[in-house]
């Protein structure tokens, strides 16, 4: 078993660090939810119909690839973030980045895979679709002036179903993650 490696590493290095544990596998999900206190993600394909109930006797969260909570062609957003919210899980979507070939053709700006597009706009998105987190390479377009307070200000009138109120979760890079 993985898992009492992980707790012990967790428990040697965090020096208060924030930590989500995530997986694609609900079994080291289920075997944690008793041993930590940590928040539990689970991780699921696109595709996947997830039974969000079931999760949420595990999980604190679902991750989810960033267009199963809006469209990358119109930027309307699915109800999969309101029923998360529901059944009492956070959601975190991934992954987002700010090349053309990572947004979706609505945040694509130019013809050039590699040039930036909309990543703030795709931001935008999932964050009034109900994003809870996000996995992001560029976590400087999600703490643009006035989105944080938003985010911040929406968590606090859910604080009841995600857990603590006024955190904001942007998983990134370790270094980002400590200036923060």
């Amino acid at each position: 078993p993985l898992e009492p490696p992980l707790l012990a590493a967790l428990e040697r290095g965090l020096l208060g660090a924030p930590v989500f544990i995530q997986s694609f596998d609900a079994g080291n999900l289920q075997a944690l939810r008793g041993q930590c206190d940590y928040p539990l993600v689970q991780l699921l394909e696109p595709g996947t119909q997830p039974e969000l109930a079931s999760i949420a006797r595990y999980a604190q969260a679902i991750g989810v690839h960033k267009s199963t909570v809006v469209s990358p062609e119109t930027g309307e957003s699915t109800s999969l973030a309101s029923r998360a919210h529901e059944a009492g899980l956070a959601l975190h979507a991934w992954a987002l980045r700010a090349e053309n070939r990572f947004l979706g053709a609505r945040w694509q700006r130019g013809s050039d895979p590699a040039a930036h597009g909309d990543l703030a706009g795709e931001i935008t998105a999932l964050v009034a679709a109900g994003a809870d987190g996000l996995f992001c390479d560029h976590p400087a377009e999600w703490l643009l002036p006035g989105r944080h307070e938003q985010h911040v200000e929406r968590r606090q009138r859910r604080s009841e179903v995600v857990g603590r109120a006024g955190e904001v979760h942007c998983i990134s890079d370790p270094q980002f993650a400590r200036e923060v």
